[in-house]
């Protein structure tokens, strides 16, 4: 009896062990930040890549750049 419990504890042991060194490992870059921006007109945050840029402003939206230009020039 003594001797099946220590051979179940030495499987667990292993299938734990082997659990640990076969899971799949994150990768660091994978989870890299993304800078955000402010719409100068409404405030809402936009990601970088997202935005619509013009005249050193930056707007969410091409609708919001117009909007901005309006208001603007008026």
């Amino acid at each position: 009896m003594l001797r099946l419990l220590v051979l179940l504890a030495l499987v667990g042991a292993a299938v734990a062990l082997l659990r640990t060194v076969l899971r799949p490992r994150r990768r660091a870059d994978a989870a890299a930040p993304v800078r955000v921006l402010a719409c100068e007109h409404c405030g809402v945050f936009v990601p970088d890549p997202d935005v619509v840029r013009a005249d050193g402003h930056v707007y969410c939206s091409e609708a919001h750049r117009q909007a901005a230009r309006v208001k603007r020039d008026a």
